[in-house]
C-alpha cells in the first residue's frame, strides 16, 4: 500500500515502513487464488489421465487403487488417508476459529488469516484452541502405535554384499566412517534446500541489502519458482544421491531419503525463517547496508553533535533479538512465511507430480520390466537414459509418506487447509504407485538385502513432540488460556516414549504372577 500523504518525502525511507517486497510473488495469497489453482492442476491431472491410459474408467480405476490390499505400501497408504479423514474434523474446526478470531493484525493476506498468525481471541477461544490442539496431539500419539508394522523386502539375488559398516557395525572405525557419511549428508542436504532456503531468506530481505539484489523480477522468480524446484529436486536429484551414498556407506536409504525430504521440506525453511525474521532473530540485519560500516548509508544515517554519537546504525537498528523465543510474534511470524509455500508445494505433490510420472511412463521404453525414457534421442545421444520406473521405489515411497504425515502432524494444525491437500497427495501417489504396474508392466524395484521401506514410527513421535513443543512455545509466551491441557498432553506423550504405561502393565502382570506362586 501507498504511504499516506501526510507522511513528507524526506520521511519516505524504505527501512521506516514495511518492505514492499514483504508480500511481492507469493506462490498463494488468496483463498480465490487457491482454488482457482486447485481446479486447474485437477483438470490437467485428469487430462493427463485421459491421455496416458488407454481405457480411462473410473471403475477400473478404484478396482486397480483396491488390487493387492495385502501389500505393506498399499495398507500404508490407507492408515495415512484414514488417519487425515479422523482428523479432518478437527481441521474444520481450527480453520473456523483462526477465520473468525483473525484480529492480530488489521491488514494482511486471506490466507495467514486462517492460519494461527491472525489468531487473537477471548477465554472461551483460547480455551477452544487449546482443547483442540490437545486432542490433536493426542489422537496422533494414538494412531501413531497403529502404524502398519514393516515388512522386509529381500532381493533375490545375493550376489551383492552387505556394506562393510554392516558386517562390523560395533568396530570404532566403521562407526566414524558412518559419522562421516552422515555429515556429508547433512551437506548435501543443505545444498538440495536451497530453494526453500531462497523462499524463507528472500522473505525477510531488505531492499538495501549487501548483494544489491534489488531488481523485483528475481525476487519474484524466487518466490513463484521455489515449490518447483523444490519438486522437481525431490523427484530426480534426491533419490539417485540417496542410493549412492547407501551403496558406499551401508546407512538404509529409506532413512536418508525421509532425512532429505525433511529438510528440505520444513525444517531447513523454517530454520532460516526464525533466523531471517524481524520478529524472530534479526537475522536480515546481517545483509542490510545500514549495517556496514563501508556503505553511504550508514554515513548518511549516522548522527553525532561534536563527540557525542545521536544516532549510531549498528548499536541502535542493526542489534539482534537475543531474546527471541520470548516473544509470540516469532511463532507468528514462522507460520505466516511458511504457510503459502507449504501449500503450494503439497499442491505440487497431489497433482504435478502425477502428472509428470504419467508423462514420462508413457513416453518411456519397456527394458527388463524397467521402463526407460531417452530424452536425448532427438540429438542422437540414446545412451543416456533415465529410469522412471524408479518413482515406484518402496523407499521413496515410504519416505513420501512419512513426509506427509509429518506436515499433516506439525503444520496441519496451525495451517488447516494443508489437512485436505495432504489427503489429496496421498490419493493421487496410490493412484499412480497401482497405474504403474498395471497398465505400463513395471516391475517393482527391489531393495537392498536387508533394506526395509515402512513409515517409521520414531519419525512420526518426533513429529509429534515438536508440535508439542511448538504448541507450548506459543502457548507461553501468549498467555494462551487452556495452556495446562497442553502441558497434560506433553506429560502423556512422554509416557508413551519412556515406555512407562508398558512397564507398569509388565509390573502389574508380575504381581499377580507372584500372587497366583503363593497362593
Amino acid at each position: 500500500m501507498d504511504l499516506p500523504r501526510w507522511v513528507s518525502k524526506s520521511e519516505r525511507q524504505p527501512f521506516l515502513y514495511v518492505s514492499p517486497l514483504k508480500f511481492l510473488g507469493r506462490p498463494i495469497s488468496g483463498l480465490q487464488g487457491l482454488f482457482l489453482i486447485l481446479i486447474g492442476l485437477l483438470t490437467l491431472f485428469l487430462a493427463c489421465l485421459r491421455f496416458s491410459l488407454s481405457c480411462f474408467n473410473c471403475k477400473e480405476l478404484m478396482e486397480t487403487m483396491r488390487e493387492h490390499r495385502e501389500d505393506h505400501l498399499w495398507r500404508s497408504h490407507l492408515f495415512l488417508i484414514r488417519q487425515i479423514l479422523v482428523l479432518l474434523p478437527m481441521a474444520t474446526l481450527l480453520f473456523w476459529c483462526y477465520t473468525w478470531h483473525a484480529s492480530y493484525y488489521e491488514c494482511g493476506r486471506e490466507l495467514s488469516k486462517t492460519t494461527l498468525a491472525y489468531f487473537e481471541g477471548g477465554q472461551m477461544a483460547e480455551l477452544a484452541l487449546a482443547c483442540l490442539w490437545s486432542s490433536w496431539s493426542l489422537l496422533c500419539l494414538y494412531h501413531a502405535r497403529r502404524i502398519p508394522k514393516p515388512g522386509r523386502h529381500l532381493t533375490s539375488s545375493s550376489s551383492s554384499p552387505l556394506a562393510p559398516s554392516r558386517v562390523c557395525g560395533r568396530c570404532r572405525r566403521n562407526l566414524l566412517l558412518k559419522s562421516a557419511w552422515c555429515a556429508l549428508w547433512f551437506m548435501l542436504v543443505v545444498i538440495l534446500s536451497l530453494p526453500s532456503l531462497g523462499y524463507a531468506f528472500v522473505q525477510s530481505l531488505p531492499r538495501e541489502n549487501s548483494f544489491q539484489m534489488q531488481s523485483t523480477s528475481v525476487l519474484k522468480a524466487v518466490h513463484g519458482g521455489a515449490a518447483l524446484l523444490m519438486l522437481l529436486i525431490d523427484m530426480g536429484i534426491t533419490p539417485p544421491l540417496a542410493r549412492i551414498i547407501s551403496r558406499r556407506s551401508g546407512i538404509q536409504r529409506s532413512m536418508l531419503l525421509m532425512a532429505a525430504r525433511t529438510g528440505t521440506m520444513w525444517l531447513n525453511a523454517t530454520l532460516c525463517a526464525i533466523y531471517m525474521s524481524e520478529h524472530c532473530m534479526r537475522g536480515w540485519t546481517t545483509f542490510w547496508t545500514m549495517c556496514s560500516p563501508q556503505s553511504d548509508l550508514y554515513h548518511t544515517f549516522k548522527v553525532s553533535l561534536g563527540s557525542h554519537e545521536l544516532l549510531d546504525p549498528i548499536k541502535d537498528l542493526c542489534v539482534q533479538n537475543k531474546n527471541w523465543w520470548k516473544t509470540e510474534a516469532c511463532p507468528r511470524s514462522v507460520v505466516d512465511t511458511l504457510a503459502p509455500l507449504f501449500v503450494a508445494k503439497l499442491l505440487q505433490r497431489a497433482f504435478l507430480q502425477p502428472v509428470i510420472t504419467l508423462l514420462l511412463w508413457k513416453w518411456s521404453k519397456e527394458v527388463n520390466g524397467e521402463l526407460h525414457v531417452f530424452p536425448l534421442a532427438c540429438l542422437g545421444l540414446k545412451r543416456w537414459k533415465l529410469v522412471a520406473s524408479r518413482s515406484l521405489d518402496r523407499a521413496q515411497q515410504a519416505s513420501f509418506l512419512v513426509t506427509l504425515a509429518e506436515v499433516m502432524i506439525i503444520w496441519s494444525p496451525l495451517v488447516p487447509l494443508l489437512l485436505p491437500v495432504a489427503c489429496l497427495a496421498a490419493m493421487t501417489n496410490l493412484l499412480s504407485f497401482r497405474i504403474g504396474p498395471r497398465e505400463f508392466r513395471a516391475v517393482l524395484p527391489t531393495l537392498e538385502a536387508g533394506e526395509t521401506a515402512s513409515m517409521s514410527k520414531k519419525y512420526i513421535r518426533a513429529s509429534i513432540g515438536i508440535l508439542l513443543i511448538f504448541q507450548m512455545w506459543f502457548a507461553f509466551t501468549s498467555g494462551l488460556c487452556g495452556t495446562s491441557l497442553i502441558v497434560l498432553a506433553a506429560v502423556v506423550f512422554l509416557c508413551e516414549v519412556l515406555g512407562l504405561r508398558s512397564r507398569c502393565r509388565r509390573m502389574r502382570e508380575q504381581r499377580s504372577g507372584d500372587r497366583g506362586l503363593v497362593t
